[in-house]
């Protein structure tokens, strides 16, 4: 009973934490592209979706980093997904 409470534990965690970093590096993509450092800012939704891949915002908005710097087939790869999310 007590390993299923610790591991029940665990995973809540390990979620939130995935949860609040990957919202961390939204709001630095966020910061970077208020400055149109792109490329920066596209790196940092990189990270987010490395942490947590079904965040579909993080698709989006580095979806849209990459059309505005002509990456265009990357980009709507970008937002197809965050629509399939």
């Amino acid at each position: 009973m007590k390993k299923a409470i610790f591991l029940t534990i665990t995973c809540i965690s390990f979620v939130c934490c995935n949860t609040l970093n990957s919202s961390y590096y939204i709001g630095l993509g966020l910061i970077e592209d208020s400055k149109k450092n792109y490329t920066v800012a596209e790196s940092y939704y990189t990270k987010a979706i490395d942490l947590n891949p079904k965040l579909a915002e993080a698709y989006n908005r580095r979806g849209l980093d990459k059309y505005l710097m002509s990456n265009d087939k990357e980009a709507i790869a970008d937002f197809t997904k965050a629509l399939e999310i």
